[in-house]
């Protein structure tokens, strides 16, 4: 089980990586013969920290595959455990993300730190409610399924291989930008409030990816979305990324052949191991019962010659009485 969780992983960094050198590729390609990242209004001056809570108080799965991203938008960052916190860390910094991975108290000096940071803030997934007044527009309602996800402005639903979950939210002020689906009910995703971001879910995969990036070109103020073809820099991710799962799952195939061929012949061994063990144990049991035999048959041998002798005996002392 661990080998095929290994295999796993190991697939899904593999389409981390893959996707973010094709989406910096994509769009430095793209746009390179035509303006420079000054006139595309990229902000190449952006200092962006990203701080986490997480379970084992490491970059989990979701942030290994956001951060090629994050880079391309923001060159100079820095990743930071929520739980080693030092308010320093926020001084020059233009953007915030706080991802919460797990459901925990947070420090009080972080939140306190946010109280008088000017610049834009994205929160993810948990623990938001403890963001107080900056994030109040927000009424978490639970938890709910999420198969679905789409542009608040469009009707085409993307639907996920896999359910996932996501936070129910109200809305008191602000915008929706992406929606997420349970069934034929959409449920904010991703909100703003001016430069205060909001994503409802801890969980980021292959199908909600796209959605995501496009989120953070508004979050990082990627230059004038309407002159942007944002399904341009989109469509080559997903493609690749279809056929980078493909290759994923027939290596992923490819080595559960190999672990159930090593199975097998574990398996074979054990059968001859155990095979062997059942002969010599059988040659052990005939190996016994000869013994036995042979044992008895001393033992009768032995009391016939003491009857013999005992008879000889009687009768020398009877020829010597009668002599």
């Amino acid at each position: 089980m661990q080998k095929k969780s290994f295999s796993s992983m190991f697939s899904r960094r593999f389409i981390m990586i893959t996707i973010g050198m094709i989406f910096i590729l994509s769009c430095q390609v793209g746009y390179a013969s035509e303006r420079s990242a000054e006139d595309k209004g990229q902000n190449t001056d952006s200092r962006t920290l990203v701080v986490f809570t997480t379970e084992n108080k490491e970059k989990d799965l979701s942030i290994d595959l956001i951060e090629p991203f994050l880079r391309y938008f923001s060159p100079q960052i820095t990743f930071q455990n929520e739980e080693a916190w030092v308010t320093s860390q926020l001084e020059g910094m233009t953007h915030l993300i706080y991802y919460g991975g797990v459901e925990q108290e947070i420090s009080v000096p972080f939140l306190r730190s946010l109280d008088s940071f000017p610049g834009s803030m994205l929160v993810m997934g948990h623990n938001v409610e403890q963001f107080g007044e900056r994030y109040g527009f927000l009424t978490l309602k639970g938890q709910i399924a999420m198969n679905g996800i789409s542009q608040a402005s469009s009707p085409i639903i993307q639907r996920f291989h896999q359910i996932s979950s996501m936070n129910q939210l109200i809305m008191s002020e602000g915008d929706v930008l992406i929606q997420g689906w349970k069934g034929d009910h959409p449920s904010p995703l991703l909100v703003r409030n001016e430069q205060d971001f909001y994503y409802a879910s801890e969980h980021i995969d292959e199908s909600s990816l796209p959605y995501y990036v496009e989120g953070l070109m508004a979050f990082f103020e990627y230059g004038d979305r309407g002159d942007v073809d944002v399904q341009s820099l989109i469509s080559p991710i997903v493609e690749e990324l279809d056929s980078t799962v493909e290759e994923a799952v027939e290596g992923e195939k490819e080595g559960q052949a190999v672990m159930a061929q090593q199975e097998i012949s574990e398996q074979e061994l054990l059968a001859s191991f155990q095979q062997t063990a059942t002969r010599s144990g059988v040659q052990t049991i005939l190996w016994g019962i000869v013994a036995l035999v042979s044992i008895m048959i001393l033992l009768f041998l032995a009391y016939t010659l003491h009857i013999r002798l005992g008879l000889r005996k009687q009768l020398f002392e009877e020829k010597k009485i009668n002599g």
